[in-house]
C-alpha cells in the first residue's frame, strides 16, 4: 500500500510542476490619452494567439487609469487588439518571452 501511495504522490507532483510551466508569461500594461498621458478606464483588450495553437484568446477590460493585466499565457506571438465598445482602435504584434509590461499611447481625435 505504501508504494502505490508514493507513486500516486510523485505522479501528482510530476503534474503540479507541468502545469506551472506552461503559463511562463504575464501582460501588463496601460492605454493612455497621448496629450493629457491620462489612463482610458473601460477600453476592451484582447490578446489572440496564433489560431494554430488552438488556445483561446484572452479579454479583459482597462481599469479607471487604464491598466490592464492579463496572466497565464504561453510565450511566443499574438495580436494586441484594443477595443472602444465594438470598434478596434488599435492593434499590434506582440512577442511574449517573459512577464512583458506595454504602455499603449492613443492619439485623441
Amino acid at each position: 500500500m505504501g508504494k502505490i501511495n508514493l507513486q500516486v504522490l510523485t505522479l501528482c507532483l510530476i503534474l503540479v510542476l507541468l502545469s506551472v510551466s506552461v503559463y511562463a508569461a504575464e501582460l501588463n500594461g496601460r492605454v493612455r490619452e497621448n496629450t493629457k498621458k491620462e489612463g482610458i478606464p473601460g477600453l476592451v483588450v484582447k490578446l489572440k494567439p496564433p489560431k494554430a495553437s488552438q488556445k483561446p484568446e484572452k479579454i479583459t477590460k482597462t481599469g479607471k487609469n487604464g491598466e490592464f493585466v492579463i496572466k497565464d499565457l504561453d510565450t511566443g506571438k499574438y495580436m494586441l487588439e484594443v477595443y472602444e465598445a465594438t470598434t478596434i482602435i488599435y492593434r499590434e504584434v506582440l512577442e511574449l518571452n517573459s512577464d512583458t509590461t506595454k504602455e499603449i499611447e492613443l492619439e485623441k481625435k
